[in-house]
């Protein structure tokens, strides 16, 4: 399953739960890892990921490009 979404927050219960879901049916859970840069906020805040939700969540496979 392939998700090109996201969001900047953190993955949720809720989102979890899904993927869970997906995960224990046999299913890959592909997802952007997003399009804003929180290096920074990353470094300052470990509990802040440098990748969006879903693509933060356990059991996904973030996916991201380099230039266009």
């Amino acid at each position: 399953m392939n998700l090109s979404l996201g969001s900047d927050a953190q993955c949720s219960q809720f989102e979890q739960d899904v993927i869970d879901e997906i995960d224990s049916a046999g299913v890959v859970f592909v997802a952007a890892a997003g399009n804003s840069n929180h290096f920074n906020d990353a470094v300052s805040n470990p509990n802040h990921s440098n990748v969006g939700s879903p693509a933060n969540c356990n059991g996904v496979v973030a996916v991201g490009a380099h230039g266009q």
